[in-house]
């Protein structure tokens, strides 16, 4: 397992005009196997500080370390996990479970039989040979999700994976992945527009505001674990639900709102 530490992460984007602060001074930790979602409004800078913890994109400024190790680029402890599912649809859903360990040259006498395995366990059994064409939503995310596990990623980072999905395959989506991650712990950061699916699936709910973005607010959600979807239902649910929508419009002018777990936050 690994964490994650952010330590004044800045970063700026060219515009025709000069330029644009995207993030600034953000700093967050997250710990081994720890559920964190990162909400806020559209532009706040959420899916670039994904892709700064991913290693597609390099801060301006700033320290981010994956395990205590600083981010160079995109590594296999990482797994990552877009809106759409990303499949090669040229590919059957087990050559694309299988994608992983032949590119990076690890595929072993059991590497088939390990992805058999996986993809029993996300649902898939009996699809093996299908292409992704042949499948519905749900399960092209199950199969990317299968894809992305089957380098046993250290870290998954998720960016709205569920966003395009329709309101019970969503739900369905996120019952699986509270079952997935119960199984595995493996540390999850998450960007969702959604204030429901993050306390839902969350330790921890991260606020950010934009222009620029800056992390303002962290609020905690004790909800019992394991989780199911009926905890939806519960007093304590709906009151964390109202907090952090809360939050986020408090968040709306961008500025320091501070919780009082915002040390932790801070790393």
């Amino acid at each position: 397992m690994a964490g994650v530490a952010l330590g004044n992460v800045s970063k700026q984007y060219a515009h025709h005009r000069g330029s644009v602060e995207i993030l600034r001074n953000v700093s967050i930790t997250v710990e081994d196997g720890e559920f964190v979602s990162l909400v806020g409004r559209s532009g706040c800078g959420k899916t670039t500080l994904l892709r700064i913890v991913g290693g597609f994109v390099r801060p301006d400024a700033g320290s981010v370390l994956v395990d205590a190790t600083p981010v160079r680029g995109p590594g296999s402890d990482r797994g990552v996990l877009f809106q759409q599912p990303m499949l090669f649809p040229w590919l059957t859903v087990l050559e694309n479970t299988l994608f992983g360990p032949r590119a990076e040259g690890s595929y072993a006498a059991d590497t088939r039989e390990r992805a058999v395995e996986l993809l029993r366990v996300v649902g898939l059994a009996g699809f093996e040979y299908h292409y992704p064409k042949q499948l519905s939503g749900g399960m092209m995310h199950r199969a990317a999700f299968a894809r992305a596990m089957m380098v046993n990623p250290k870290i998954m980072l998720m960016d709205e994976p569920f966003g395009a999905l329709d309101a019970l395959t969503r739900a369905g989506m996120q019952q699986f992945l509270l079952e997935l991650w119960e199984r595995r712990r493996f540390t999850v950061i998450l960007v969702t527009h959604d204030v429901e699916e993050a306390v839902l699936l969350s330790d921890r709910v991260a606020v950010m505001a934009s222009a620029p973005g800056e992390l303002v607010e962290t609020i905690e959600i004790p909800l019992p674990r394991p989780r199911t979807y009926d905890v939806s239902e519960s007093t304590e649910f709906v009151d964390l639900k109202r907090r952090v929508r809360q939050a986020v419009e408090r968040a709306r002018g961008g500025g320091s709102v501070v919780g009082a777990d915002h040390a932790r936050a801070s790393g």
